[in-house]
């Protein structure tokens, strides 16, 4: 059975497609519009009805899975004992749950938290990764926003408004205000 693409944004992953293309065994604990703590942003789930997942849960139920074992074997068989330092590469893909609209950006970071407590997070989440045999790396960083419809300016093609911004002030104005 071919794996299923039900995604976020409606699109194949970009882990799934390198998993689909290169044949790597794929574990992706990403959770859509998940922040790194909710001690530094938190968002709120009305699907779930509770605070959406952060990183923060995202690596802890990895470490729970390593942690993992079958009652019966004794052994971690979800990874199938195959998880080896040298033959696993672990990536996070930061940036604009943290930094864009809902987050830094907008003033709704949790008070008194700053950017350099965002960067810290990320790097306590390799820290952990670490811990766990993890020692290949990726770091996605955040896409230039002002070159997407959300953040740009309209007269470059971006929104005026959306759903997700509904009292847009371009942060990309210098001062040209709201639009």
């Amino acid at each position: 059975m071919p794996p299923r693409n039900f995604t976020a944004g409606g699109g194949v992953t970009w882990p799934r497609y390198v998993s689909n293309f290169s044949g790597a065994k794929l574990f992706n604990y990403a959770v859509s519009g998940a922040a790194c703590s909710d001690k530094i942003v938190s968002r709120w789930s009305a699907a779930a009805n509770r605070l959406a997942p952060d990183v923060v849960y995202e690596v802890d139920a990895f470490v729970a899975d390593v942690k993992w074992r079958n009652t019966t074997t004794g052994t971690n068989t979800l990874f199938n004992n195959r998880r080896k330092s040298d033959n696993t590469v672990y990536s996070l893909w930061i940036g604009t749950n943290d930094l864009g609209v809902r987050g830094f950006l907008t003033d709704m970071n949790v008070k008194g938290t700053v950017i350099p407590d965002y960067v810290d997070c990320i790097y306590e989440k390799f820290d952990r990764i670490y811990k766990e045999g993890g020692r290949y790396f990726v770091l996605f960083n955040t896409p230039p926003l002002e070159l997407s419809p959300i953040y740009g300016l309209p007269e470059n093609g971006a929104l005026a408004v959306s759903r997700y911004w509904p009292d847009k002030v371009c942060p990309f104005a210098f001062g040209r205000g709201k639009y």
